[in-house]
């Protein structure tokens, strides 16, 4: 009967305060975890055909689990942009041309007349 008596002490705006600040908490660290499974469960290779390294990843969402601010911006970059080209590659969709060799028109192609010994006339 005294736990009864006990209970009715407990003041509802202490335990909502209490309450919100566990949610607030937990928001960026359910990020981290769920970030920090997610590239630890990639092959090595889908990290190579996406030009990341993983061990910077890695090591990135394990220093920033450390912090509240920096492991919520290190967990969401990861999610929004990292995640996706990682998840490509390794499911096949993967484009070599995006920032790697020369462009069309660069002149350093073999078909380009603009390049030494190519194409042109």
């Amino acid at each position: 009967m005294t736990w009864l008596i006990k209970l009715r002490a407990i003041d509802p705006s202490a335990t909502a305060g209490t309450a919100v600040v566990v949610l607030v908490c937990s928001v960026p660290l359910a990020l981290t975890v769920w970030a920090l499974l997610d590239a630890a469960r990639r092959p090595e290779w889908a990290w190579a055909l996406a030009g990341r390294r993983r061990v910077v990843w890695l090591a990135a969402i394990l220093f920033g689990a450390m912090t509240l601010a920096f492991g919520l911006v290190v967990s969401t970059a990861y999610l929004l942009w990292v995640r996706p080209a990682v998840a490509a590659a390794e499911a096949g969709r993967i484009d070599l041309g995006a920032g790697r060799g020369p462009r069309p028109g660069s002149g350093s192609g073999p078909g380009d007349p603009n390049s030494p010994g190519g194409g042109g006339p």
